[in-house]
C-alpha cells in the first residue's frame, strides 16, 4: 500500500536456536506471506519466534523419534526434497509462517484506514482461522496424523 513513506528494505534477521529445524529468515516470511511493509520488524520477529516455539514444542516427540533413527536435522527426513530442503523442513517453515501471519493480523488492521478497518475486522477472523488451520495441517502431517478423522458417537 502506497502511503508516501519509503519502503523499508527486506529484513536481514534470521531466527535460529532449535538445532533440528531450519533457520527462519524474516525476509522470506515477508515475501512468502505478503507482510505489509508498515508492520514493524520487531513485531514480525516476535510473531515468528512465538509460532516457531509453539510448533517446536508440539513436535518434540516426533523430533526425538527421528533423532533416535539417526536423523540429525529436518533436511535429512526421508521423502521429497527440493534444493536440499526436505518436505519436513518446508512443512515446518510453512506451519510457522502461517501461524505467525495469523498472530500479526491484528497488526495489519491497526495499520488500515478507519473506513477499511471495519471490513478488515470481519475478514481478519476468517483469515486468522484459515491460517491457523493451515498451520495445524502441516504440523499434523509432520506428526503423521491423517487429515481425515472419524468420531464415534
Amino acid at each position: 500500500m502506497f502511503n508516501g513513506n519509503p519502503v523499508p528494505e527486506a529484513s536481514s534477521a534470521v531466527i535460529s536456536g532449535v538445532l533440528f529445524w531450519p533457520d527462519l529468515y524474516v525476509a522470506e516470511f515477508q515475501r512468502a506471506r505478503a507482510v505489509p511493509a508498515d508492520v514493524h520488524e520487531d513485531n514480525q520477529i516476535a510473531a515468528l519466534m512465538n509460532a516457531a516455539t509453539a510448533i517446536s514444542e508440539r513436535l518434540e516427540q516426533q523430533v526425538a523419534k527421528w533423532q533416535a533413527e539417526g536423523i540429525a536435522n529436518a533436511n535429512e527426513v526421508p521423502g521429497f526434497n527440493v534444493h536440499e530442503r526436505s518436505w519436513a523442513s518446508m512443512a515446518f517453515q510453512t506451519a510457522v509462517f502461517a501461524r505467525a501471519k495469523a498472530l500479526l493480523l491484528a497488526e495489519f488492521g491497526s495499520i488500515a484506514q478507519r473506513s477499511e478497518a471495519n471490513n478488515a475486522h470481519s475478514l481478519a477472523s476468517e483469515t486468522r482461522e484459515a491460517l491457523m488451520a493451515e498451520s495445524e495441517s502441516y504440523v499434523n502431517r509432520l506428526l503423521g496424523i491423517s487429515g481425515v478423522r472419524v468420531t464415534f458417537l
